[in-house]
């Protein structure tokens, strides 16, 4: 009788357990093959570009995906000032996801959600080093004349406010002591 009271009762904590905690959605990833010149023509902005910030997510209404800021310097389409936001999927490549890597130069292909610029596995972004055929095919585009530089505070994140924080605390720490030591001179 004990067995079967620990076996029920084991088996109504898992049932709670899979209430409570669901598996997390699982994704295949699966792309068909385009040109670039159909790329051009059916995305919303196509250009090359330096990342110069990765920032937080933000959740749109099928998937949450990563921030990411480019310098551009070339655009074919959608695109005319120097810095482009682009939100990217932010599963992995199993699922779509296309992950950019800060200071990395790319040909970007991204179509537009909610008002905002997204790419992901599919769009067929490159390396510029392995993108010099998609270039050659989709001619000169126009250059974007910029000031370079990095944005401050431009990557974000959850730990973005740690920075300034950290010097807050400092100036709080440093008035203490400035305080105590007046009164223990007296």
């Amino acid at each position: 009788m004990k067995a079967t009271a620990w076996a029920i009762l084991i088996g109504f904590g898992l049932m709670l357990a899979m209430i409570f905690f669901p598996e997390q959605k699982a994704y295949a990833c699966s792309c068909a093959s385009r040109g670039s010149l159909e790329k051009l023509e059916n995305y919303a902005a196509v250009f090359t570009g330096t990342v110069v910030g990765k920032g937080g997510k933000k959740r749109f209404a099928h998937d949450t995906s990563r921030k990411y800021t480019f310098q551009v310097d070339t655009a074919w389409k959608g695109v005319s000032d120097s810095r482009a936001t682009v939100y990217s999927l932010d599963g992995g490549e199993a699922s779509c996801g296309y992950s950019f890597a800060k200071g990395k130069r790319y040909l970007v292909f991204t179509y537009e959600e909610q008002g905002s610029l997204k790419t992901n596995l599919c769009s067929g972004n490159l390396q510029i080093e392995g993108a010099a055929a998609e270039l050659e095919r989709l001619g000169p585009g126009m250059k974007i004349e910029g000031a370079g530089g990095l944005i401050p505070f431009s990557s974000g994140g959850k730990w973005a406010w740690l920075g300034p924080a950290a010097g807050v605390a400092a100036l709080l720490t440093l008035f203490a002591l400035l305080r105590w030591r007046r009164r223990n001179v007296r």
